[in-house]
């Protein structure tokens, strides 16, 4: 337990040289071949340092695998953007009778959003419901993005219309995201005044609005957004001295 705690802090820190003295440390006293953990949270250290190549090493190493296993090193694969490498070794996974779980998908379909794999993203969607997962706002709000970063708008809002949980700040802050970089100035307004309805001072639904009125040449909607916020502002900066006082 104490060389796992270790292992997540050199890889939370990025501590490679500190990470490789632990694994001879572990190897040492003939712990690998004793605690799956302790394999996993090697592997886990070495994708979070960029060693991907090492990580694969040492997962190919491992006596046995579970899905906490796949999943780390998939997971790892995404960081680097090896997106079919990701796919490869999902795979490989399904292949092992290992059932993958809701954080596999989530995995997954980021990194398909990442390297704008639609049809393949949806796909993934659909066999996290066949293998009987049942979709979290999590797995949602990849989807949305998915989508969004495309510019599939259409295929967003049926998402959110489908979705049996009320979109929270992240999803809105996707969609205006996506907005600002396709242009869409009607569907930005209605994600900036969802997400001012969860919260009036959220500062990057001001900025990304105040961006996409400018790029679509709307210099007075967007002062207004500017204005707007500095109202905002100003008012809890003024319940802020009077809690002081």
């Amino acid at each position: 337990l104490t060389f796992s705690c270790i292992l997540k802090i050199c890889g939370d820190v990025g501590s490679i040289e500190e990470g490789y003295h632990i694994h001879s440390e572990i190897e040492r006293k003939g712990l690998f071949d004793q605690d799956l953990g302790i394999g996993n949270a090697l592997v886990d250290m070495y994708t979070k340092c960029g060693r991907i190549t090492k990580a694969q090493l040492v997962f190919d190493e491992l006596p046995a695998k579970d899905v906490a296993s796949w999943n780390t090193l998939i997971a790892g694969y995404a960081q680097c953007a090896e997106s079919e490498v990701v796919f490869s070794t999902f795979d490989r996974m399904i292949e092992h009778g290992v059932a993958p779980t809701l954080v596999t998908f989530v995995i997954i379909i980021n990194a398909c959003c990442h390297a704008g794999l639609v049809d393949r993203g949806e796909n993934y969607f659909r066999m996290s419901k066949d293998c009987g997962i049942i979709p979290t706002l999590e797995i949602y709000t990849c989807m949305i993005d998915l989508f969004s970063r495309a510019g599939q708008f259409d295929k967003t809002l049926i998402m959110i219309k489908e979705m049996p949980y009320q979109a929270d700040l992240a999803v809105w802050r996707i969609i205006l995201g996506a907005c600002q970089k396709w242009g869409n100035v009607e569907l930005g307004r209605w994600a900036f005044e969802n997400a001012m309805h969860l919260d009036d001072k959220e500062a990057v639904a001001y900025v990304c609005m105040c961006n996409i009125y400018l790029d679509a040449g709307m210099h007075q909607d967007a002062e207004e957004i500017m204005a707007m916020q500095k109202q905002k502002q100003l008012m809890v900066s003024s319940v802020d001295i009077s809690g002081e006082s």
